[in-house]
């Protein structure tokens, strides 16, 4: 016997969920989770670069909101910006948050 992968109710293990209802559930969380978890966008992207770094930002901001630290938050960026994009990105986004947080 295997376990709902949502509410944990015991269903045959051939099975992921016990329920249409679970699976929508997961399948809402999964979406909600995947918009939360949106990439920054590169000098690649479409867009002008004022539009990307101002999204990029509010990105930073919203990795703080969640409570990752800026050295994690830091670590993740060092693999798509230089490091001094990426020390600009933090500075903003933090200074952002103080005059939020008045």
């Amino acid at each position: 016997m295997g376990k709902c992968k949502v509410c944990g109710k015991q269903i045959p293990n051939r099975l992921t969920y016990c329920s249409d209802e679970c699976a929508e559930k997961d399948k809402a969380q999964t979406t909600s989770t995947q918009a939360k978890n949106s990439t920054f966008l590169s000098q690649w992207d479409k867009g002008h670069g004022s539009v990307r770094r101002e999204t990029n930002i509010h990105r930073v901001i919203e990795m703080f909101e969640r409570g990752l630290s800026e050295e994690d938050i830091r670590y993740e960026l060092s693999f798509l910006f230089r490091p001094s994009t990426v020390d600009d990105y933090l500075r903003l986004a933090k200074e952002y948050l103080r005059r939020k947080n008045r």
